[in-house]
């Protein structure tokens, strides 16, 4: 399975991806239990400029391991 990695407003999230490379889930990076939940709210649509950027997987694992520091 692929992922594609954005940062949500200081947030990791990430959505898995298909062979064509559409989108199936969306992961949300919760802090306060250091984990990763499904957000089916969160629809591929909210990543095209509403804080959110596409980020390489290097600084989605900084940005996820720096909030997990934090907590």
């Amino acid at each position: 399975m692929k992922f594609a990695f954005f940062d949500y407003s200081g947030t990791p999230v990430r959505l898995s991806l298909d062979g064509d490379g559409l989108p199936t889930g969306c992961e949300l990076f919760d802090s306060a239990s250091g984990e990763f939940i499904s957000r089916d709210e969160l629809t591929p649509e909210i990543f095209g400029g509403r804080g959110a950027r596409l980020i390489g997987k290097e600084e989605f694992d900084s940005l996820t391991a720096k909030l997990r520091g934090a907590s």
